[in-house]
């Protein structure tokens, strides 16, 4: 299959349905790699409650936030594998 990037370094890929995540691999210079990459199984939504605290409202979780987990998912979010 032979794809043409745009003006904006994008390819189509025919085959790929919208949504699919790819890892991009440079062999050597002009030979790349392309590896579909398993979707991430999306946990719930974290249940939230509203409560009022003095003049302000707070939404407060049935558990503790761990700052540790927090900050390894901020991290492991916006330094997905392809990303470019």
């Amino acid at each position: 299959m032979t794809v043409v990037a745009d003006n904006k370094k994008r390819v189509t890929l025919r085959l790929a349905k919208p949504g699919e995540r790819f890892d991009v691999q440079v062999i050597s210079d002009g030979n790349y790699v392309l590896t579909k990459l398993e979707p991430v199984a999306q946990k719930g939504t974290a249940k939230v409650r509203i409560e009022k605290r003095g003049r302000y409202h707070v939404g407060v979780l049935g558990r503790a936030i761990n700052e540790v987990m927090r900050l390894k998912r901020l991290w492991s979010s916006s330094h997905e594998p392809g990303t470019l």
